[in-house]
C-alpha cells in the first residue's frame, strides 16, 4: 500500500487520479471492480468524516487501471477542518480485496466564501 498525504480545501472541487500497474508496468484490468474509501479522525473511530465509493459515484473506475476519486465543492464545503486517516480499498471481480493507498488527510479551512 502506498502512503500519501491528501490535502482537501474546503469549498473546492477535489479530485485525485490513481493509475494501478502490475509488475511489468502494465495497467491492471479493473473490469468489474468496486472501491471504497473512508476518512476518519483515527483508525478505530466510529466517526465517518466522508465516504467515497463506486456506489455513491465519488469513485470512478476505468478498465485500464485508472481510479478517479472526487468530491464536489458542496461536499468539501461541509467537511470539518481537521486531519485524520483514510485508506482506499479495491475489490476486484475475483473477490480479492486490496488496499491501494492510505495515510493521513488534512481538510484546510475555506477563507473565501
Amino acid at each position: 500500500m502506498e502512503e500519501r498525504l491528501l490535502r482537501i480545501q474546503q469549498g473546492d472541487t477535489w479530485a485525485l487520479e490513481i493509475l494501478l500497474q502490475d509488475e511489468q508496468d502494465q495497467p491492471v484490468d479493473l473490469t468489474g471492480a468496486t472501491a471504497k474509501m473512508q476518512l476518519r479522525p483515527f483508525p478505530s473511530s466510529a466517526v465517518l468524516v466522508a465516504e467515497l465509493s463506486t456506489e455513491n459515484e465519488r469513485i470512478k473506475i476505468e478498465q485500464a487501471g485508472k481510479i478517479i476519486l472526487s468530491l464536489s465543492a458542496e461536499v468539501t464545503a461541509a467537511l470539518p477542518v481537521r486531519s485524520g486517516v483514510y485508506d482506499l480499498e479495491v475489490k476486484l471481480s475475483t473477490g480479492v480485496v486490496t488496499k491501494i493507498i492510505g495515510g493521513s488527510y488534512q481538510v484546510l479551512a475555506e477563507v473565501t466564501r
